[in-house]
């Protein structure tokens, strides 16, 4: 796997870090998934040129843009970079545009995440570049006469086009080694802490988020809807389980019970609440016994009816 480690440079003159950062810093660790691909679009100069003379504009009124590539290789290669996307939201926080934040109880399912993405990212730029000959061929039939062959150089120097690195940084700390001004001092740590409570209170919107949603979901999927068979009747009909929604819920329980990094109170009492819900409760039992659905349902809506969610 192809792995960065970088560590943010510090700057200080004994500036003290919010109470909280500790817990940030011993909690979790920063990372990123750099991606890099190539939508094969291009603008078509004379192509433009033309379509503006046959309807009378101006040039530069319209542009024609053309796809030179295509096919499900090239469209799912393309897609790794919002699979990527979707997994980051699912174990980790945001930090910045680039950062995020994952807990130290999420790194290993993280990382086992990453390394399946990395090489998928891999399996599908080879496919990528072993149909690209065909593609570039059914270009020159695609295109008609829009088509170059210099718009498609040989498969290593088009691969070049897509990348994906895996990266890692401490949570900076407040140990700042670059003697500066009292007055800068005074007006850094003032952004410093105000920055770090904007990421603290990022972290805990997603977390209630999280909880919200994944309660929402096993209340609704442990319901039952009331419908008519093919004979006419009315029966009531259990809706279906899906075991992903407990253990992400499980999931949950377990992480936020050591990452709080703010000691939120209502986090806190969420997070015990749905954890003394779902006590001894497994899939199968779900699955086999109507009351033990309907007591499940019923504790998590009154959680969810509790905090006002």
């Amino acid at each position: 796997m192809n792995m960065i480690t970088y560590t943010p440079g510090n700057i200080s003159n004994n500036i003290a870090a919010p109470s909280h950062i500790t817990s940030l810093q011993t909690s979790g660790i920063l990372v990123a998934q750099r991606i890099r691909t190539t939508t094969g679009n291009v603008k078509d100069h004379e192509a433009s040129a033309k379509l503006c003379a046959e309807a009378g504009a101006e040039v530069g009124a319209a542009d024609v843009t053309k796809h030179l590539l295509s096919g499900p290789e090239f469209k799912a290669l393309k897609a790794m970079t919002s699979a990527v996307r979707n997994g980051m939201v699912q174990f980790c926080f945001r930090w910045s545009d680039d950062w995020w934040y994952v807990p130290m109880t999420r790194y290993a399912a993280y990382c086992a995440w990453e390394a399946e993405m990395i090489k998928l990212f891999n399996e599908r730029k080879e496919a990528f570049k072993a149909a690209y000959t065909s593609m570039r061929s059914d270009a020159a039939f695609r295109l008609g006469d829009m088509f170059k062959a210099e718009e498609y150089p040989d498969p290593e120097e088009v691969c070049q086009n897509f990348s994906i690195r895996a990266l890692r940084a401490d949570v900076p700390s407040g140990d700042f080694r670059v003697q500066i001004a009292q007055d800068l001092a005074d007006d850094l740590r003032k952004h410093y802490v105000n920055q770090t409570a904007d990421v603290v209170s990022g972290m805990i919107a997603a977390q209630r988020t999280q909880l919200i949603g994944v309660m929402e979901s096993l209340a609704h999927t442990c319901g039952t809807d009331v419908k008519e068979n093919k004979k006419g009747e009315t029966v009531v009909v259990r809706r279906k389980l899906h075991e992903s929604t407990l253990n992400k819920a499980l999931e949950m329980i377990d992480t936020f019970r050591s990452f709080n990094p703010a000691g939120d109170q209502q986090l806190e009492d969420i997070r015990t609440s749905l954890e003394m819900a779902l006590s001894g409760v497994t899939i199968d039992k779900l699955r086999e016994s109507d009351s033990v659905r309907s007591h499940v349902e019923q504790e998590v809506t009154s959680i969810l009816d509790k905090f006002r969610m």
